[in-house]
């Protein structure tokens, strides 16, 4: 058993609460969705990509990040990481209108691991990396480790 699937964001009871309560646990919340969106529209919307924009979202949670830039790009082409399948089962219905997004219930370990096997899930390149509230769960070796990966998946002029 990983140490993710020993922690409360295993639990559904878990999942669904802090969902339920997110704009209270994180205050600024709703601020750093217009940061984010004004970052999004800034350097990727007004680039001269003639391709949709590809954005990897890291620890999803109820696909919260993803949904704020759809409001600016709905012709983004995301794919949505999460270790908690009941925050995955609340991202595919949040994003359900979406065709273009693609889920993949695995843990950062997980992510880890397929890439040293070269089993690698995450083919593409990204243009935009994005993760909130997920990566601060990682030990110190870890987050290492998976800055390097999120390096290696970022096409060329990507953010982070």
């Amino acid at each position: 058993m990983s140490k993710f699937e020993k922690s409360g964001w295993a639990e559904k009871k878990h999942a669904k609460e802090f969902v339920e309560n997110a704009d209270i646990y994180i205050l600024e919340r709703k601020r750093l969705f217009m940061i984010l969106k004004s970052f999004y529209k800034y350097f990727l919307l007004d680039s001269e990509l003639e391709r949709p924009i590809k954005v990897l979202d890291l620890g999803c949670g109820n696909g919260a990040l993803t949904m704020e830039l759809l409001k600016e790009d709905d012709k983004i082409q995301a794919t949505l990481v999460d270790g908690s399948s009941e925050m995955l089962k609340n991202a595919r219905e949040n994003l359900e209108p979406y065709s273009h997004i693609n889920f993949i219930h695995k843990t950062f370990q997980k992510l880890l691991k397929s890439e040293s096997e070269e089993s690698d899930i995450l083919v593409d390149g990204f243009d935009l990396v994005i993760s909130s509230l997920a990566i601060h769960h990682l030990h110190l070796e870890e987050k290492r480790s998976f800055f390097s990966y999120i390096y290696n998946h970022l096409n060329h002029g990507g953010f982070f």
